[in-house]
């Protein structure tokens, strides 16, 4: 009778207690449930994950064709490093003007819309990519080289210990995505320079990469209304590069 008495006269506190701890129990369930669904997530995303991996072969400045035409053509190399292939791959690429602009933008993209690539499976190399640049962005670059010409002859005058005078910088962008739909994008920048003398019109000469600053790569996943965002701004300019 004394436990039953016991039992009854603080079942109250028992019953808060229980509560207490079935609380308790659910939160650390919850919080737990929440950890293993966020490492699942990153682990489903990481199975299907293609990277594409550019390199710049070449960059070509040709003779002056036609109407005061002329191509700047870079060559580029694909892979895909990744550990999935890629599909329906988006090439674009921009040269960022330093000293100069054509109608108040530096940055200027290529003459035509993004090269298309149907797919590019894991270790899969493709080789036969050009974006082009056209008359009026070439001699806006020849501008820019002879203006770090300049400065950078006045630097060596005055203190060569300061930082060199940059040319132009490139930029290449992949964008692609995996068999779920997610979508990724590769990046590529670069500072250019031409070590001879500027090219006459019946001339053609090739451009060189700076090794220092080193080139910059990136490589993630982007939002679809994003990427389709980058593209259309760029095609809206892209008369900017001339022909």
């Amino acid at each position: 009778m004394d436990l039953l008495n016991f039992l009854q006269q603080y079942s109250g506190a028992f019953t808060f207690l229980a509560t207490i701890i079935l609380v308790i129990v659910t939160i650390f369930y919850v919080i737990w449930t929440k950890g293993l669904l966020s490492v699942t997530s990153k682990q489903s995303k990481i199975i299907l994950n293609p990277v594409i991996g550019i390199e710049i072969k070449a960059i070509h400045i040709g003779k002056i064709y036609g109407p005061k035409r002329r191509e700047m053509v870079i060559k580029l190399t694909l892979t895909n490093v990744g550990n999935a292939p890629a599909i329906e791959l988006l090439v674009d690429a921009e040269i960022e003007l330093r000293y100069s602009s054509i109608k108040d933008n530096k940055i200027i993209p290529s003459r035509f819309e993004p090269d298309v690539v149907s797919f590019l499976k894991t270790d899969q190399e493709i080789k036969n990519i050009y974006p082009i640049f056209g008359n009026l962005l070439i001699t806006h670059f020849f501008d820019d080289v002879k203006e770090s010409s300049r400065l950078n002859e006045h630097r060596i005058k005055t203190d060569p210990t300061k930082i060199p005078f940059w040319t132009s910088k490139i930029f290449i962008h992949v964008y692609y995505k995996n068999s779920l739909g997610q979508y990724f994008h590769s990046y590529l920048e670069n500072e250019i320079y031409l070590d001879n003398e500027i090219p006459k019109d019946e001339e053609e000469t090739n451009l060189k990469l700076f090794k220092y600053p080193r080139p910059m790569f990136h490589a993630g996943a982007i939002d679809e209304k994003k990427m389709k965002n980058d593209i259309l701004k760029r095609n809206n300019i892209r008369y900017l590069s001339g022909w």
